[in-house]
């Protein structure tokens, strides 16, 4: 029968481990107990999940992963030891391991450059100017730290080794012109081997107050660019100045950020395109700040304006459809086109055009109104014009119209008159054509408003006339109405008819189913008559004109002095 201990007993080690960082199996321990084995060790650290310890299963302890002294210098191990008898027993222990210090880290100073401008009136020997400082992350001999000058020492600037305080060392009078001073300062800790690290020192004697703080050269400043210019364009450089050529200016930009940059000598560039029409004019703020510790700054404005590039003008529609009936008039409205363009004010004005001229139809240069010249010969043919937008640089797009022509005769004409003024009915043409078209079922279609009937011509001036006559036809199913069918239920609805107009015009409209046609044509004769004779009647006055003036130059050139005659002018008694 075999008999051991009725509980095991350690012997716990204390361990000290040298070094900040310590890598697998460079310190060990081992913990010696006949017939056991040390079944568990758990780790107390603040990386649980990191393995940094192990047993062997001779009890040596491994270091397995590395150990930092800045990071944790305790570690507590919690070590279970189980034997091999029957029944098994076990006891626990811990281990604290200590990870001791060595030199890793060097000092660091609070600041790369340390700058400062003195008057040599203002100060004395002994006067602390600046003060740097470094730290070491390391404990002990090996976080001491010492301050010196390493190169560009000066005689009128002395460096307290312990406090790291720089003064001025000697008498500045001697100091007749602006003298910068600049100097390497080293923090050196004291470990073996001793690390160190450096820092520049920056120290301007003036003999003359300047100007302490950071400035710009203009409170604001104005840059242009063309719109759709790649980014990374330049727009222009701000500059600012330190008062001290001692100091380093850094510029920031602090508005607009997502389309502009400014780089280290202050120019400014694009990050984006830019487009005028979405935006004119942007405002950016730009800060400058100088390299003294603590630094100043100042702000300047940057006004930045995109200028516009002409671009191509563009229609609405690539294609517009219309209908329209043969007997349709002159002027008679087809449709209207609009073109659009994104530039601004007058290189947004637009004119249109026929690519090819016709001797059928037409376009407002100004409105992109199409029109009917003359649809005679053109019953049942669709006709496709193409319109031309041209912008007053010449760029220019293009749209189609498609104009379907329906025959219908003159006879399909219905004409009523109304005791409204025709400037009046001009502008209630739609109204009208709705209310027409509810009376009698149809689909009215005016084509003509004249304020003349069978020859007799009224004033088209608003108030002074006293009759207006509308021409229509009317269209069921694409088929034009008779117009003596239209005529008929315009009799027999009369009142309704009138109730409808007056929902148009107003109370007091009277309307009347013409028995003939407006006299649509006397018009255009009129016209055509007096152009004609006016064309005459120009000749005329040409032929007449270089008549007079033939005859002026021939009693001109044989007669001398006739102008001093008529006046008397040096007449010899």
């Amino acid at each position: 029968m075999t008999t051991h201990p009725s509980s095991l007993l350690f012997q716990t080690p204390s361990l000290s481990l040298r070094g900040s960082t310590l890598t697998s199996l460079q310190e060990r321990c081992t913990i010696s107990l006949p017939q056991t084995q040390i079944s568990a060790l758990t780790e107390k650290s603040p990386s649980p999940s990191a393995t940094l310890f192990r047993f062997r299963e001779d009890g040596m302890l491994l270091v397995v992963g590395p150990l930092d002294r800045e990071t944790n210098d305790i570690y507590e191990l919690v070590i279970v030891a189980t034997d091999k008898g029957t029944p098994q027993r076990q006891n626990m222990t811990s281990i604290r391991v200590r990870v001791t210090d060595v030199n890793d880290n060097a000092p660091v100073f609070s600041a790369n450059t340390y700058t400062k401008s003195i008057l040599v009136k203002d100060v004395k020997v002994g006067d602390v100017l600046l003060t740097r400082s470094a730290t070491d992350k390391d404990m002990g001999l090996n976080a001491l730290v010492t301050y010196s000058f390493s190169s560009g020492a000066s005689p009128y600037l002395a460096l307290n080794g312990s406090t790291g305080e720089v003064t001025v060392a000697s008498d500045l009078s001697d100091v007749t012109e602006d003298t910068p001073l600049e100097l390497t300062a080293m923090a050196k800790d004291s470990g073996l081997p001793p690390l160190n690290s450096t820092a520049n020192v920056q120290v301007l004697l003036m003999t003359v107050s300047l100007g302490v703080n950071v400035a710009f050269e203009s409170s604001s400043y104005n840059f242009s660019i063309l719109e759709n210019e790649p980014k990374g364009r330049p727009l222009g450089t701000v500059k600012a100045t330190p008062g001290s050529p001692m100091f380093v200016v850094t510029y920031v930009l602090t508005t607009h950020t997502d389309l502009f940059s400014v780089n280290a000598l202050g120019a400014l560039t694009t990050r984006e395109s830019l487009d005028k029409e979405t935006q004119e004019w942007y405002i950016l703020e730009v800060e400058a700040e100088d390299s003294r510790t603590p630094p100043t700054s100042a702000v300047a404005m940057v006004r930045v304006q995109v200028e516009d590039v002409n671009e191509a003008p563009e229609f609405k529609e690539e294609t517009y459809e219309a209908k329209i009936f043969s007997i349709a008039p002159y002027k008679y409205p087809v449709v209207q086109v609009q073109g659009t363009d994104p530039d601004s004010g007058d290189s947004g004005r637009l004119e249109y055009s026929l690519m090819e001229s016709s001797s059928s139809f037409d376009v407002g240069r100004s409105t992109g109104q199409v029109y009917v010249v003359s649809a005679v010969g053109l019953e049942g043919k669709t006709t496709a014009l193409l319109v031309k937008a041209t912008d007053p640089k010449g760029l220019h797009a293009t749209t189609t119209v498609k104009v379907d022509v329906q025959g219908s005769a003159s006879n399909d004409v219905v004409v009523i008159s109304l005791n409204q003024a025709t400037n009046v009915v001009e502008k209630k043409v739609p109204e009208m054509e709705e209310s027409l078209g509810r009376v009698l079922g149809w689909t009215v279609k005016v084509i003509g408003i004249s304020s003349t009937s069978r020859g007799t011509v009224r004033s088209r001036e608003s108030g002074s006339a006293t009759k207006t006559y509308v021409s229509f036809i009317a269209v069921d199913g694409g088929e034009v109405i008779p117009a003596e069918d239209v005529k008929n239920k315009l009799q027999s609805e009369g009142s309704t008819v009138k109730a409808e107009l007056e929902k148009v015009f107003g109370a007091g409209l009277e309307h009347v189913v013409e028995e003939e046609s407006a006299d649509t044509a006397s018009d255009q004769v009129i016209v055509i008559v007096l152009g004609v004779l006016f064309s005459l009647s120009l000749l005329g006055l040409v032929v007449m004109g270089t008549f007079t003036l033939i005859k002026f130059r021939r009693m001109k050139g044989p007669r001398k002095y006739t102008y001093m005659e008529s006046f008397d002018i040096d007449r010899r008694n």
